[in-house]
């Protein structure tokens, strides 16, 4: 289905700094979220997995409290008392870690076609008892809002603990974790509005346009003025779908119809 050029022009319009915005803060949240999806997830894909970022939080997991300890002159003791919690934390992240890698891991010289490679990988199967009501599982509250509160829970639980570096970290990725998830749904609707609207606007455009119809779907054209002429209508029509690349426009109006 080709977009309609009105559709292009007026209808489809959104906010670019919003959607860049948004595309920076999916590309960025990866690092804080493979801090739990190494134990929230198994098999991923190999290209969502990032063994080289995995290497990397590990590093910034261990030499956090290590630095700290050489800054506030606390003897080992007292640092393993006070951050026991994020070194516990980065021993069971490289472990889980390797286990994603593994799972991700195939010959050089081949590819797997039974595997999509930037999967997120699957979730705890507890969670799929979460149904919608055609009795699929409802992967969207999932991952907006129980994986992210297992996480905020792990976080609090840290802070009553006075673990603090590490319940902190993990309260601040559980609002990312949701937040992430949220903003990629809703990018998901919106692809799917944005190709009905254009199919509708293929089929509805013209009926507007030439013949002054209402469309019951609510769509209608936004012009101060328009030829009075009907054919000189139909002409302006067959300029606009010629411009827009709109040749298929009788199969867009039976997806709608």
């Amino acid at each position: 289905m080709k977009k309609h050029l009105y559709y292009k022009t007026v209808v489809g319009r959104k906010n670019p700094l919003t959607e860049k915005l948004q595309d920076f803060f999916l590309s960025i949240s990866s690092y804080p979220m493979l801090l739990v999806e190494v134990f929230l997830r198994r098999n991923m894909g190999e290209r969502y997995f990032s063994l080289s970022h995995a290497v990397k939080l590990a590093v910034v997991l261990l030499l956090v409290p290590t630095v700290l300890h050489f800054t506030s002159g606390q003897d080992w003791g007292e640092t393993m008392k006070s951050f026991w919690s994020m070194y516990l934390f980065a021993g069971l992240f490289i472990w889980f870690a390797h286990k994603r890698y593994k799972e991700t891991c195939r010959p050089a010289s081949e590819f797997d076609f039974s595997r999509y490679s930037l999967s997120a990988g699957d979730v705890f199967p507890f969670f799929k008892s979460v149904k919608q009501a055609d009795d699929s599982t409802n992967y969207r509250k999932i991952e907006i809002l129980l994986e992210p509160l297992l996480i905020l829970a792990a976080g609090v639980l840290l802070l009553l603990m006075a673990q603090f570096l590490m319940g902190g970290m993990l309260v601040l990725t559980a609002i990312i974790y949701h937040q992430h998830y949220d903003i990629a749904y809703k990018q998901g609707d919106e692809f799917v509005l944005d190709m009905i609207d254009e199919m509708i606007v293929n089929r509805d455009f013209s009926r507007d346009f030439i013949h002054d119809e209402t469309s019951s779907t609510g769509f209608r054209t936004r012009f101060t003025k328009k030829p009075s002429l009907k054919e000189l209508r139909e002409e302006l029509n067959n300029r606009i779908d010629k411009l827009s690349g709109n040749d298929d426009e009788d199969d867009d109006a039976a997806l709608v119809a």
